[in-house]
């Protein structure tokens, strides 16, 4: 789950940019532009314990992260590989946005 960092309007219609999100495992997402059809791009910046690709002076880079919103549904990829690490892995996050929170 990820909960919004910033406040914006209109959240039912599309995500809120800019915004920031951070999950449970301490990651963080920011988005920073949307198109009038949804889509979304901005950086993901990993900090889960235990996981490859972490974001930290060794890595200092963060991962680009596309997503598309239609109306309360959304969905997050990221590709891992920003140039300095590549995991030659791909994440899908799929959700819902619900007021201030993204489950």
């Amino acid at each position: 789950m990820f909960v919004v960092a910033t406040s914006a309007s209109a959240f039912a219609q599309s995500l809120p940019v800019p915004s920031g999100w951070q999950n449970q495992r301490g990651s963080d997402m920011k988005l920073y532009s949307t198109t009038p059809l949804g889509d979304s791009t901005g950086v993901y910046f990993n900090r889960a314990a235990g996981f490859s690709c972490q974001y930290g002076p060794t890595n200092p880079v963060p991962y680009n992260v596309t997503g598309h919103a239609n109306g309360t549904s959304v969905g997050f990829t990221v590709i891992w590989n920003n140039g300095i690490v590549n995991c030659n892995s791909k994440t899908v996050w799929k959700g819902t946005l619900t007021g201030r929170t993204l489950r």
